[in-house]
């Protein structure tokens, strides 16, 4: 009888250090893992997640910029894209590069980046996984916090009928709309486009497109450009607008500046292009009467 009283008493004595050998590996693990596991557990932040290869948007496109392009540019274009040129987005300024980088064709910025001749050999085809990173983490960032937002406006098709000489383009926002059509109180939207075959690809210029409004204001955000049909997801040089224009705005691309949505030009190369067919369409994260 005491043999077995002296076993119960050991079998209880085993469990019981089982269960506080389960209970400190389970602490060890929570503060491993999480620092703590009660009401001071603080979250990484955005910069720590990025820091990780978890790019984070910020909702801030010049925040964004500076985690984006910003780096790339500091350190391989400030010897020539400073003050002293004529496209300056690598300035010390953070605030001044980030004007200068809407401002600028962001195909051409990888065009050049990726190109030994450019810059007495500032390019290269070296520089392909930084630029790419940069652009898809920008293009990424066309809502707040992130991701692909979603279209909710898309104009109809329009012919190009292109040539080598940049031509001003007009879509009559109430009339020729394929997707969220309504009273836009007379706004057009202009632009200009113009041809030319490089390489024997047809490549496209679609530049500084510019809003008009008559009787209402419009909100209009993130731009995207479908080329036949299909979305160029190349395509970014417009994706960050975020402009509201008020009643009676001129938007004349080239007459007035009050009405333009960007300065920049998206530069769009269409393998089999047809002058005589090839069609764009704008569509639109917001396109609405203010």
């Amino acid at each position: 009888m005491q043999n077995v009283r002296e076993k119960s008493r050991n079998e209880k004595a085993s469990r019981g250090f089982a269960t506080r050998l389960l209970l400190a590996v389970t602490s060890g693990v929570c503060i491993l893992l999480f620092q703590n596991c009660g009401a001071d557990f603080v979250t990484m932040d955005s910069d720590a997640l990025s820091s990780l290869g978890n790019f984070v948007c910020s909702g801030d496109h010049k925040t964004d910029f500076s985690k984006t392009y910003y780096p790339f540019f500091k350190t391989n274009c400030a010897s020539c894209h400073n003050n002293s040129a004529p496209v300056n987005f690598a300035q010390t300024s953070l605030e001044a590069s980030f004007l200068e980088f809407e401002k600028t064709n962001v195909d051409k910025i990888r065009q050049y980046a990726l190109n030994p001749n450019h810059g007495s050999g500032a390019g290269g085809p070296e520089h392909q996984v930084a630029i790419d990173s940069a652009a898809a983490n920008y293009a990424s960032c066309k809502d707040v916090g992130g991701g692909s937002a979603a279209i909710t406006a898309r104009t109809a098709a329009l012919a190009m009928t292109a040539t080598a000489t940049a031509a001003l383009r007009t879509i009559d926002l109430d009339s020729q709309m394929q997707m969220g059509a309504g009273s836009f109180g007379g706004a057009k939207l202009h632009f200009q486009v113009r041809t030319e075959v490089v390489g024997g690809m047809q490549v496209y210029y679609i530049i500084k497109p510019s809003l008009q409004t008559v009787t209402s204001g419009i909100i209009i955000k993130g731009i995207h450009i479908r080329i036949n049909g299909t979305l160029i997801e190349t395509a970014t040089t417009f994706t960050g607008v975020n402009k509201t224009f008020n009643p009676g705005t001129a938007g004349l691309t080239g007459q007035t500046p009050n009405g333009n949505l960007s300065l920049g030009t998206s530069v769009i190369e269409v393998p089999g292009g047809v002058v005589a067919t090839d069609t764009v369409q704008f569509e639109f994260e917001t396109l609405r009467v203010q």
